[in-house]
């Protein structure tokens, strides 16, 4: 995770994120009109004071806001309820999760409670929520018990439960999965070879599986058998479009290389890498560059992404930015907001919030 109040892999993937369907998912707008732009984000510290907002743009202005802490309840906000203004949280009594049980919560776009699933198992530390890129269902990993709970995405119905050795993967990264499918991997220090598997959570049934040779970090999948990667770590790495069945190399991009978002997010028909200082728009086939994005500047010179996300109306990109870490074992804290367009590679909008920030997939 990427900070203690939302997970960094919770996002619901739309159609247009996915890279089965990259290339014809295309964007014929030349630019958003003010405000056709829409996303939330979690602002402030854990605690009293912590909000959820609303923000429209460009340029970036606040359309609305909650507190997630009051004097006698929290709540943690885990995913998107689509790809409207609702979402899922985890909600608890008090200033703290309950460790003998835990709710979950889904508000509707007005912000109002409309479905509530209550567990009594202990899950150790909040759920990690994954829509299904179809929307018809919300796989919840609760951690503690090695376990996927299937529930209903409107109603939060129990559909099934599957014990699963196998994680979820970051919903931050692209993937091939379509329909009720999610894709499972191995835990990023575990397994060699790493293990995915497109596992359909409608009927609990694993639809394809493979394997990424080791020294590799998956950045992505454009099918199930062709993702991207980095590496190799015990080398120079570089960003690479594998084939895993033929154990090809299918295309390279030596120069561009992830900084510390290690995913890249389709967009229009293109892929964002975001790096230290800028973010890189390549082909998905071929990862020719098409070019670069400067992603804000500070006092401290250029400013780098650490969470982003694909607007699903314009096929815009959102980043959360921070200014470059400059003492050792100093974690960034990202507090400003950027819009980029990766079809005309322009920076639409940059703006500091002034407390830090995290997306809400």
């Amino acid at each position: 995770m990427t900070g203690p109040y939302l997970s960094n892999r919770s996002f619901a993937l739309a159609t247009c994120l996915l890279l089965a369907a990259v290339t014809a998912c295309g964007h014929d707008v030349t630019s958003p009109g003010a405000g056709a732009i829409r996303f939330l984000v979690v602002q402030g510290s854990n605690g009293l004071g912590q909000t959820i907002v609303e923000f429209q743009g460009p340029p970036v202005i606040v359309r609305r806001s909650m507190p997630t802490f009051t004097s006698d309840s929290g709540m943690f906000v885990l995913a998107r309820d689509g790809t409207g203004g609702g979402f899922y949280a985890w909600r608890f009594a008090g200033s703290r999760p309950n460790a003998a049980g835990w709710k979950l919560v889904r508000y509707d776009d007005d912000w109002r409670i409309a479905a509530t699933y209550s567990d009594t198992a202990s899950p150790g530390t909040q759920p990690y929520v994954q829509l299904t890129p179809d929307g018809r269902y919300l796989v919840v990993s609760v951690f503690n018990s090695g376990s996927l709970l299937v529930l209903d995405a409107a109603t939060l119905a129990v559909i099934h439960r599957s014990v699963q050795p196998l994680y979820l993967s970051d919903q931050a990264q692209a993937s091939a999965a379509t329909g009720s499918q999610v894709l499972l991997s191995s835990p990023s220090a575990g397994e060699c070879p790493v293990s995915l598997v497109w596992w359909d959570a409608s009927t609990g049934s694993t639809a394809d599986s493979t394997a990424m040779p080791c020294d590799y970090v998956l950045l992505g999948a454009l099918t199930s058998r062709r993702v991207y990667r980095l590496g190799p770590q015990s080398g120079t790495p570089r960003t690479e479009l594998y084939d895993i069945m033929a154990a090809a190399v299918l295309a390279t991009a030596d120069s561009v290389v992830p900084f510390l978002w290690p995913y890249v997010l389709p967009a229009s028909g293109r892929l964002v890498v975001f790096e230290s200082s800028d973010a890189a728009v390549v082909d998905p086939q071929t990862l020719t560059v098409f070019g670069r994005i400067s992603t804000g500047t500070g006092t401290l010179g250029p400013r780098f992404v650490n969470n982003s996300i694909t607007d699903p109306a314009t096929g815009d990109v959102i980043g959360a930015t921070a200014d470059p870490v400059v003492c050792v074992g100093c974690a960034p804290s990202p507090d400003g907001i950027v819009i980029l367009d990766p079809v005309n590679l322009k920076l639409l909008a940059d703006q500091r919030l002034g407390a830090p920030v995290q997306l809400v997939y």
